[in-house]
Formats: structure tokens, sequence, C-alpha cells
């Protein structure tokens, strides 16, 4: 592992954890003055998980790209980063359904639609803790 300093510094990096920061901080804001099932609230919360995936998903292929460079096997799907990603990016439709409902006045989904909607954001981030772990032990 290289030293933190000879690091190359990466604008696109910064920017998305930039906006990750700052989207949090909002996020905080409006939860503060807006209720849950708000529109704008529930707007904010699917802009939040689109920015949180696109981090991970770019941190996740430098990663990949920085094992490969090094001559390791790695695969995408082994990739934490990447899984968690995936993961939020599975959750948008559950957010989009919800800003739906939500204007229609309507408490809950069917446990069915709920359950079809996070069972592969379930498996995504199972995987990625699987993988996550998995390195971490191996590395010892």
């Amino acid at each position: 592992m290289k030293p933190f300093s000879s690091q190359k510094f990466d604008p696109l990096g910064f920017t998305l954890g930039l906006l990750l920061f700052l989207a949090l901080f909002g996020q905080a804001l409006l939860s503060t003055f807006l209720t849950s099932k708000s529109i704008p609230f529930l707007t904010f919360q699917a802009l939040y998980i689109c920015i949180m995936g696109l981090y991970f998903l770019y941190g996740g292929t430098k990663k990949l790209h920085q094992r490969k460079e090094q001559h390791e096997q790695a695969y995408w799907y082994t990739q934490p980063g990447i899984l968690v990603a995936l993961g939020a990016f599975f959750l948008l439709p559950f957010w989009i359904l919800e800003i739906v409902v939500g204007t229609a006045k309507v408490n809950t989904f069917p446990p069915v639609i709920e359950i079809a909607l996070f069972a592969p954001t379930g498996i995504c981030y199972l995987a990625s803790d699987f993988f996550f772990f998995r390195r971490l032990i191996f590395r010892l």
C-alpha cells in the first residue's frame, strides 16, 4: 500500500465526496423541518441515494482498477463498493414509488411489493459485507 502523501489528488472523487457530504447535511436539515412523507423530503432522499450510489460506484471501480494494475485477480462482483452502489440503485424504484404513492396519501405498500423491492438491495448489501470481511480476514 502506498503512503498517503504519494497519492494524487482526485478531483472527481473529491467532488463526489463533497456532494455526498452536502446531501447528508441537506437531508439532516430537511428532516428537521419537513415530515418524512412530504414530497420534497422523499425527492431529496432519492437524490441522496443516487449521489451515495455514484460515490461508492466510483470508489469501487477505482479499487478494481488498482487491483488489476497490481495483477491481482479481481472481479466486479467481489468489490464491496460496487455492490453497495448496486444496492443503492436498487432502492431507487422504491423511492420513486414512494413519491408517487405519497401523493395519493396511501400509507404503505403491500408486503409482497416491499419484499420484491428490498430483496435485491439486501442481497447486494449482504454480498458486499461478505466480500469486505473475507478480504480483511485473508489479508491477516
